[in-house]
């Protein structure tokens, strides 16, 4: 038997799935990579500090587009296909830059620790369990 031949390897790597199939199953270990990242930093406030959160960029977008497609004076049909408008902007804005972000990680070979970031920043699952737990605890004074 012969030794291990890299270069036939590569070569089957770039010419086949392969490549897809691990980048594929790669996604799930990246999302638990940043679920443990959240948990462990939890909010960044000093990164928001120099740069706006994403959640703040696209209420500024869906305020931009309410201030400018929703008027009082539209009727009711009017407004609301336009706020149906809104969603599916909105929505695909932000797969365009997921997706975009998805190709340029690729590319890198360091590019999974920023989406791993990413994932972090975006579920900020750690801070929102902290501000529903408040909320729960503000809403049982009053009982």
């Amino acid at each position: 038997m012969d030794g291990f031949d890299f270069t036939s390897f590569m070569q089957i790597w770039r010419n086949s799935d392969a490549q897809t199939l691990w980048l594929a199953s790669a996604t799930p270990l990246l999302l638990l990579m940043g679920l443990a990242l959240d948990w462990l930093i939890g909010d960044m406030r000093w990164l928001f500090k120099f740069l706006p959160h994403p959640v703040v960029i696209v209420g500024k977008l869906i305020g931009f587009l309410d201030r400018k497609l929703n008027r009082e004076g539209r009727g009711d049909i009017n407004r609301t296909v336009r706020g149906a408008v809104v969603c599916i902007f909105v929505t695909v804005t932000a797969a365009a830059a997921g997706w975009g972000v998805h190709l340029l990680t690729r590319q890198h070979p360091s590019g999974w620790m920023a989406e791993v970031l990413l994932v972090a920043i975006l579920v900020a699952q750690r801070s929102l369990a902290g501000r529903v737990r408040d909320v729960g605890q503000a809403l049982g004074k009053n009982d």
